[in-house]
């Protein structure tokens, strides 16, 4: 199976292209996507015929198991073709998807009660485009990472003169959780905690305000 990916990309690849590969942590879910534009027309005949040959055949979603298959769909734009591979993958089945199992000497993958944690380690064997960017968006917290980060997006560029070392890592928190505009669930609801107690400060002094005003008056 491993064998019908390469092909796939290395024919996209014969014009020159970047590939994307996207993973989307929310909750427990993991949604994995690869991604590549190319030109269609600038293949010959022949490499067009192998490319409608090996993306029509099935290609396994999980390392050493061939109980369920990658989606893969292929859309033409003009001149233009774009081929998509992906599964929607969860925190329990992650560990055996096959991309981080194939592509990269070693991984690491823990799921504990309070964080995910993520890391791929030594050479990349799947450098068959000019450039692979690896992204992973989410609304987790970031605990700790090497990525670039631009809004909720953590990327990594691929490339032959950094794919024989590779080490990538992010550890996200299960508590907490970025908002759409950027602010985790725990600092609002520290906020709210917050205005409570300023609250409750403002009736006790007025409690404790009218309470002497009324033993002054006794006298």
């Amino acid at each position: 199976m491993k064998r019908i990916v390469l092909v796939l990309v290395m024919l996209l690849c014969l014009t020159g292209c970047k590939a994307t590969y996207e993973l989307e942590i929310d909750d427990t879910s993991f949604k994995e996507r690869i991604n590549s534009e190319f030109n269609y027309k600038d293949l010959a005949s022949e490499e067009q015929n192998s490319l409608s040959h090996y993306s029509s055949l099935n290609m396994d979603a999980f390392y050493n198991n061939s109980s369920s298959y990658l989606n893969k769909n292929i859309n033409y734009k003009g001149n233009k073709a774009i081929i998509d591979i992906n599964y929607d993958y969860n925190s329990s089945n992650f560990d055996n998807a096959y991309m981080i199992n194939s592509c990269f000497d070693e991984h690491i993958f823990i799921n504990d009660d309070n964080y995910y944690y993520l890391e791929v380690l030594g050479d990349f064997g799947c450098q068959y485009a000019d450039e692979i960017e690896i992204i992973i968006k989410t609304n987790h917290v970031v605990m700790d990472t090497n990525a670039k980060k631009k809004g909720n997006e953590y990327s990594w560029t691929l490339n032959d003169e950094n794919n024989d070392d590779v080490d990538m890592f992010i550890q996200l928190s299960k508590t907490q959780v970025q908002s759409k505009k950027g602010i985790s669930t725990f600092k609002i609801v520290m906020f709210v905690v917050l205005i409570l107690l300023c609250g409750l400060t403002v009736l006790a002094v007025k409690f404790i305000g009218k309470k002497d005003s009324s033993n002054y008056s006794d006298y």
